[in-house]
């Protein structure tokens, strides 16, 4: 069974650009927020019932790689998934499409602590663990993405790859 992706669509907005009509590097993280969000909704947990229940989700570390630029009114997708999940600790991954030609625009992830009020780093509450654990396993869903966008990206896909896979084996 592979890790269950979702996919947020969205249409690139004016202000999200800049003067070079492509899209401010810094909304890319805004998007994968959108995707996250919209993944554990997806899955029956809103963000606001999880701080209801006196946990929060931080940003420890967040990456993007840049690929290829979008511009303003592209139809993209921002596609997510569990990387890794521990016993505290989140590792979503991301990855931007352009719908029109399913050009790879970018990659990337986040990790994200389970905090309580207190801000102290606790367990994730079983629950939500549950919720998060929905089809997800350590199999290779990376490669198979990598097939689809590989003839937008040969370049850029042998490489991205091994480093992919270097991460799943971990």
């Amino acid at each position: 069974m592979n890790r269950k992706v979702f996919k947020h669509k969205l249409t690139v907005r004016y202000f999200e650009t800049d003067q070079m009509k492509m899209v401010y590097y810094s909304h890319y993280l805004v998007w994968f927020e959108a995707a996250r969000t919209h993944l554990l909704k997806d899955r029956g947990l809103s963000y606001t019932k999880f701080e209801e229940m006196g946990y929060y989700l931080p940003v420890s570390e967040s990456y993007c790689k840049y690929i290829s630029p979008a511009q303003y009114e592209d139809e993209i997708s921002v596609e997510v998934w569990v990387e890794e999940l521990k016993n505290a600790t989140l590792k979503m991954g991301y990855r931007v499409v352009r719908e029109e030609n399913n050009k790879l625009l970018a990659t990337g992830y986040t990790v994200h602590p389970c905090i309580n009020k207190e801000r102290k780093v606790v367990p994730f509450p079983e629950e939500f663990r549950k919720i998060l654990s929905k089809n997800h396993t350590s199999t290779d869903i990376t490669k198979k993405l990598n097939s689809v966008y590989s003839k937008e990206s040969d370049k850029f896909d042998d490489k991205l790859q091994k480093m992919q896979m270097r991460s799943i084996k971990k």
